[in-house]
């Protein structure tokens, strides 16, 4: 076992050439550096990225903060200074409960100016209201149409409740649609109760600001980043974005840990297989969070675009690297290469003596014994090179001739015309089936009258097959059916003409001429990986009887170890019809000798391959 072993090892090193084992040598440590080194980027520099992203999220969420806060802090603000603003503490419910004067008119007027004032010229806040449970109302802003009824409205505020449990602290109101006034327009507000109010009725202020103003904070930050943003207050209510009943956030707010508040965090959830990435900042002034959510595919999009430059620049530098370790194998072991090339020249299928004088200077700048073999070598060449032109002409002038004469066997004599008006006649007389034969005889035919000595494309010889595959569906009807199955690529491909078509028709002549219907006709063109391709012919007949299958095979075995003088005695066994050695004599000759074929019985009927080897150079040949 182990002398088995080492013998193996010994005729695999000796398979490799010089040039290769350098070659193989140069290319394993490039290729080790070079995998090394980008790895060692493609890391590096995707966590960058990553950290990159994250960061422009976190910068994010804190500009959505500190505007946000801001906002916050303004009506903060206006809502302190208005509830211990001490005309409003001791005289606000004075001024309602007195009788309608000019006075208490001018009171009434004095606060719609304390408010203005605190709100400033630029209106930091939309709207402000004070008011009590009894429905006395104080408001400045840019809305006008309150309701009459407003006792009975401000009892309906759901804000009110929590208010008074802060005594005094500030509330904060997610968006809702403004109650107190008839435009109804969505608001977020900030609320706080009068605190040591000597009235029975609480009293409180509530500073709105316009949805449109969070929409514009989120509106600018959106702009710069793909996240989707959403804003919650501390009780997890949803401030942004407004959503239907049926919409959800990509998360969970239970989702979202307890954590210190002006700090950043991130997470990553998965829901229905897709990853999602959350970044959150929770304000310590107003405790809202305000939380980016980004699919995990979209954040990691910038990673996967460096890994496929890092996969492109890789290859790019290894085929660049393979290139010179080549070239550098190639000039060391140029001179040895061309002696051992120019000796397996010596096949005379393949000799050129052409490309000897090319190679002069190589081999001078080598050694002496290089050179000496280099002139042996080419004066026994240039005796082989005259008989082999001769030969060469001779076999090729005997394969045109006898290609003509297996072609003009071929040739069917139609009358065109007659066709032509048969096909009118009975259309005209209503008779459709006979009209269909004859204008498929027509096609046949016009293809019959082409050019007989240029090949076609395998569509126009399947088409021409298939022309007479439903002349024979419309004789038999119900009682025969075929198949093609043909890959789109192989259409292209040059075949020699009236080949397939007396193949199909032999099935009809000697495979259904025993059993009964239905028939069914099968053709399939693939392409191999090995960069060959095949027809396969199948049909469901009786298939072939011994001694014919055998005399087939034997014909097969012959044409394929057959050199070109001997292809005139074995053509002479098919040549008088047009039966299958007929079609492998025609597609020997055409390809060259690179057609193989195959025929056996299946369990019901025949299976005939012909697999060719496409020609180098020609993929369609």
């Amino acid at each position: 076992m182990r002398t088995s072993r080492g013998n193996w090892r010994i005729n695999l090193m000796r398979s490799i050439g010089i040039r290769s084992r350098l070659f193989l040598s140069y290319t394993f440590i490039v290729t080790l550096v070079i995998a090394t080194l980008s790895s060692f980027f493609y890391i590096r520099m995707s966590n960058v990225v990553w950290e990159r992203s994250l960061e422009s999220s976190r910068q994010m969420l804190q500009r959505v903060d500190a505007a946000l806060s801001q906002s916050i802090r303004d009506l903060d603000r206006i809502s302190a200074q208005v509830i211990y603003n001490p005309d409003f503490q001791n005289r606000f419910e004075e001024t309602f409960d007195s009788v309608e004067s000019y006075e208490v008119l001018n009171q009434k007027n004095a606060f719609v100016r304390i408010l203005a004032t605190l709100n400033g010229p630029s209106f930091i806040a939309q709207q402000i209201n004070v008011f009590n449970l009894e429905g006395n109302f104080i408001s400045f802003g840019l809305k006008i149409d309150p309701y009459d009824n407003l006792k009975a409205r401000i009892g309906m505020l759901d804000w009110v409740t929590p208010t008074l449990n802060k005594d005094g602290d500030k509330q904060i109101n997610p968006p809702h649609h403004d109650e107190l006034f008839r435009s109804g327009e969505l608001v977020y507000s900030l609320s706080r109760l009068f605190p040591h109010s000597a009235s029975s009725s609480p009293k409180f202020v509530e500073v709105q600001q316009s949805y449109d103003k969070m929409e514009e904070i989120v509106g600018d930050a959106r702009l710069q980043t793909n996240n989707r943003l959403y804003i919650f207050d501390d009780e997890g209510r949803l401030f942004y974005p407004i959503m239907k009943d049926d919409q959800a956030p990509p998360f969970e707010w239970t989702s979202i840990p307890e954590m210190p508040s002006g700090v950043f965090h991130h997470v990553t959830e998965t829901s229905d297989g897709e990853g999602t990435v959350i970044g959150w900042l929770r304000s310590s002034f107003s405790g809202l969070t305000v939380v980016a959510a980004q699919p995990k595919h979209e954040l990691l999009d910038p990673v996967n675009s460096l890994r496929n430059i890092v996969l492109t620049v890789t290859a790019a530098a290894e085929v660049l690297a393979l290139l010179i370790a080549y070239w550098i194998a190639s000039t060391i072991t140029r001179p040895i290469r061309l002696i051992l090339r120019d000796v397996r020249r010596l096949d005379l299928e393949q000799i050129n003596l052409n490309t000897m004088a090319h190679n002069q200077k190589t081999y001078r700048k080598s050694t002496y014994e290089i050179q000496e073999l280099h002139d042996g070598f080419i004066s026994m060449k240039t005796r082989l090179n005259l008989s082999m032109d001769q030969m060469l002409n001779a076999q090729k002038r005997e394969n045109l001739a006898h290609m003509r004469v297996l072609h003009n066997q071929l040739q069917p004599h139609f009358v065109f015309n007659t066709l032509s008006s048969i096909g009118v006649l009975a259309e005209n007389s209503g008779a459709d089936q006979a009209a269909a034969m004859s204008y498929k005889m027509m096609q046949m035919m016009e293809y019959i009258s082409g050019s007989n000595a240029e090949p076609v494309e395998l569509r126009e010889e399947l088409r021409y097959t298939e022309n007479y595959l439903e002349l024979m569906k419309l004789r038999y009807q119900d009682k025969f059916n075929y198949v093609m199955d043909v890959e789109e690529a192989m259409e292209q491909i040059v075949f020699p003409k009236f080949v397939l078509q007396p193949i199909v028709e032999n099935c009809f002549a000697h495979g259904f001429n025993r059993i009964y219907p239905p028939w069914i006709i099968q053709i399939q063109v693939d392409q191999e990986e090995d960069g060959c391709w095949k027809l396969i012919i199948r049909d469901n007949g009786s298939g072939f009887h011994a001694e014919p299958l055998k005399r087939i095979n034997m014909f097969i075995n012959e044409l394929t170890h057959s050199t070109s003088g001997q292809l005139d005695r074995i053509g002479s066994k098919g040549i008088g019809g047009m039966g299958l050695e007929n079609a492998f004599m025609r597609l020997h000759l055409f390809y060259g000798g690179k057609a193989k074929f195959a025929i056996r019985n299946l369990d019901e009927g025949m299976e005939l391959t012909i697999a060719i080897r496409q020609r180098e150079g020609n993929p369609n040949v």
